[in-house]
């Protein structure tokens, strides 16, 4: 239990120095084209700035996303 806690916040710290939710740091260790990776990662940006009920330009600019 204690190494797999170690590795999560391991995992986290990276994807906090990354300013990248954890989530996205996953995909990038998947063996998914980056395309696929950049498709997948904005689908689910757009998906939570729809959530929010935000503009998608503004959602990127506070959210640092690259399209």
């Amino acid at each position: 239990k204690d190494q797999q806690d170690q590795i999560r916040w391991a995992f986290e710290d990276e994807a906090e120095a990354l300013n990248i939710e954890t989530w996205e740091l996953a995909l990038n260790f998947s063996d998914k084209p980056d395309e696929e990776v950049k498709a997948l990662r904005i689908a689910v940006h757009k998906e939570a700035a729809e959530a929010l009920d935000m503009d998608w330009e503004e959602y990127c600019a506070l959210n640092a996303v690259e399209v």
